[in-house]
């Protein structure tokens, strides 16, 4: 956006009394701040929520973040530094976020359909003129032809699955896919790295239920309504999400020590 603006002031027009470049630069804008913040935010909530009962993928991730980087606070902060695409080494955190995101989409996307238009289901044509089609990830995200055993959280699928390239779409795909993907993905690595080496989180309100309340995932039998989701703009926790943070075991001493 800022390379667009940028073109549109040093043209010979500028942007004096273009409404029509107005417009589209606010409208923009609005969509930039209100899908770039809190859809990360709420992944990162749902990443700590699960890892705060899955300590061997707690455990994992902390090797890798040893390995790639290094035990030492400060060495890690300066290597992100020199050579930020390191963080691309990071597979199985990766793989961790993107067990999160199929598990809980927070984007979503929906699309117009002109006069005239048709779409074929189950062998029927249906008319869906200047009707809004949403796609709904979660039918796709707990296939379990797609992702056997839907309702575990495996971030390993992600390093050992041949995953059908499609059936994955927090961000959606194509034309209409998330502009800031990459940043998105890039800024959740490095504060996965950043924290969990430092700190162990603990979900509050997680009041499992004894049996799944939901067809579609058992989640909520370990971490009870906290895994719903309530849709505005961007899916949102229904029940928000509360955590409890500690020191990791260790870790407080080194603090102290350095």
């Amino acid at each position: 956006m800022d390379l667009v603006l940028r073109q549109k002031l040093n043209s010979q027009n500028g942007v004096a009394g273009d409404g029509e470049f107005m417009e589209m630069a606010v409208s923009n804008i609005k969509s930039f701040l209100a899908a770039g913040h809190e859809t990360t935010a709420y992944t990162l909530g749902y990443v700590f929520m699960l890892l705060s009962k899955y300590p061997d993928v707690v455990k994992r991730a902390r090797e890798e973040h040893d390995k790639v980087f290094s035990p030492d606070f400060n060495r890690t902060v300066e290597m992100i530094r020199s050579n930020p695409e390191k963080l691309y080494d990071l597979q199985y955190t990766t793989g961790i976020i993107k067990e999160t995101l199929r598990l809980f989409p927070i984007g979503s996307v929906a699309r117009a359909r002109g006069e005239g238009m048709n779409i074929m289901y189950n062998g029927k044509v249906l008319p869906v003129t200047n009707q809004l089609i949403m796609i709904c990830n979660l039918i796709m995200h707990y296939n379990p032809d797609i992702f056997p055993s839907p309702s575990e959280f495996q971030p390993e699928r992600f390093l050992t699955q041949t995953i059908p390239k499609d059936a994955w779409r927090p961000f959606e795909r194509g034309p209409r896919g998330c502009i800031g993907q990459d940043l998105a993905m890039m800024e959740m690595r490095m504060v996965i790295l950043m924290l969990l080496r430092s700190f162990d989180f603990e979900a509050l309100g997680a009041n499992p239920r004894k049996n799944a309340m939901a067809s579609y995932t058992t989640l909520d039998t370990i971490f009870g309504d906290l895994v719903y989701q309530k849709q505005s703009l961007t899916a949102r926790p229904a029940s928000g999400q509360e955590m409890k943070v500690t020191f990791a075991q260790g870790y407080e001493e080194h603090v102290k020590r350095n």
